[in-house]
């Protein structure tokens, strides 16, 4: 490429502008800052007057709409949720990694004797640290693998 052509590069994504800096620019300018809070008052307020069930329901699309935008869920996640609270009450439970298909998985008793063994050893803090750290133990240098 000779040094008198141009290049086409493309050209960057404009960058969001922080949420502190959309808060802060109106009061510097002087100008208000909105208040979400009044706006979700308003937004029961209005549902509330609604006389139909039709208009209930078309009220209610748009506020699961905006819901699910808001908290960046997916309609189906939204209905789990709905089901939930309608069969039982009570929110769900993170469920992840709660089943019991660990066929490598040692009794606790196994465990609390691996924790004691490892306990035994005299740990010692580091002096190496630039800040107090009570909590982290290290190894001494005389331990190998044939001594544990």
């Amino acid at each position: 490429m000779d040094a008198g052509e141009n290049s086409n590069w493309p050209k960057r994504k404009k960058r969001k502008e922080r949420k502190e800096h959309i808060v802060k620019k109106p009061k510097v300018t002087g100008k208000e800052h909105i208040n979400h809070g009044e706006e979700k008052l308003h937004l029961l307020s209005e549902f509330n007057y609604l006389e139909s069930k039709n208009e209930h329901d078309s009220y209610l699309s748009i506020l699961m709409s905006a819901f699910i935008s808001l908290h960046g869920i997916t309609k189906g996640r939204l209905y789990n949720i709905q089901q939930c609270l309608l069969t039982s009450e009570k929110s769900p439970k993170d469920q992840r990694c709660k089943h019991d298909n660990r066929p490598m998985k040692y009794p606790s008793a196994i465990h609390d004797i691996i924790v004691q063994h490892i306990q035994s050893f005299h740990a010692r803090s580091s002096h190496y640290s630039l800040r107090d750290n009570p909590d982290w133990k290290y190894p001494p240098e005389s331990l190998a693998i044939k001594n544990a």
